[in-house]
């Protein structure tokens, strides 16, 4: 089974500036928030729209039992991540525009619980 999570931006987290640099205001994203798909393993995320190399992308995921975690990576405009099932997820991505860092809405979903046995 596979669920697309088409994201509606939201407000960064507190603490994001700080992760993606000056200039960046999490407060107010500048840039649409990711499209992301997952499934029972794993998500996958795209960057929306006028975005530069490299990409910072901002994870944080809350397990079932109530533990969050945050990573940070740089990569591309695609973010391939594993998930467990439930776990809830959000997800912005940054990037420096030549000018300034720009930063996107965050995109919210669970993670595909398994498919029934």
């Amino acid at each position: 089974m596979r669920i697309s999570a088409r994201a509606i931006a939201v407000a960064a987290f507190i603490g994001a500036g700080i992760l993606v640099g000056p200039g960046a205001s999490p407060a107010m994203a500048s840039v649409a928030a990711p499209h992301c798909d997952s499934s029972t393993s794993h998500f996958t995320c795209d960057a929306v729209g006028g975005w530069a190399n490299p990409v910072t992308w901002t994870i944080t995921s809350t397990s079932s039992g109530g533990s969050t975690t945050t990573q940070v990576v740089t990569s591309t405009g695609h973010l391939f991540a594993a998930c467990h099932a439930l776990d809830s997820e959000q997800v912005f991505y940054s990037f420096f525009d030549g000018t300034q860092t720009q930063t996107s809405g965050t995109a919210t979903f669970r993670c595909s619980p398994a498919p029934a046995a």
